[in-house]
């Protein structure tokens, strides 16, 4: 009988500064899934739109620390993608969660938060659609 320990880097959740507690899973989902029938997976999909309330010199300086905090949350599958907006007044991370809450407490830690240089905006969506990379985060649509 296979072992049920996974392998996966993605599957353990790890202690990454930053990472809220209940949302750091695996990001390969087919693999995971195939492997392990009692995975749960990250099926809520958000957009966390980033608009900058500070002088761009404030954000230059806190861009480092935030971009270890993104590279935290990719590595533990939380973040799908992530880039600034155009023109530079913000930016965009895809992510999948638990639930809003948890998004909202993650989004709490960014450095760009705690440095008081951004403000989040997080919108919940139902992913219809998806690229086939993607097609574990489809949900049906609610009739109506």
């Amino acid at each position: 009988m296979p072992s049920t320990a996974c392998t996966s880097p993605y599957a353990s959740r790890r202690a990454i500064a930053g990472v809220a507690p209940g949302i750091a899973l695996c990001v390969d989902h087919a693999h995971f899934n195939a492997r392990h029938k009692t995975a749960r997976t990250l099926t809520i999909m958000f957009v966390l739109e980033l608009t900058y309330t500070a002088p761009i010199e404030r954000v230059d300086a806190l861009l480092e620390a935030h971009r270890a905090w993104l590279d935290g949350h990719f590595a533990a599958g939380t973040f799908l993608a992530a880039g600034r907006k155009e023109p530079r007044d913000g930016g965009i991370i895809i992510a999948a969660g638990d639930d809003r809450r948890a998004v909202e407490q993650l989004a709490a830690t960014d450095p760009f938060v705690t440095g008081g240089v951004c403000a989040y905006g997080i919108t919940e969506f139902i992913a219809a659609r998806t690229a086939p990379e993607l097609a574990t985060f489809r949900q049906e649509s609610p009739a109506g």
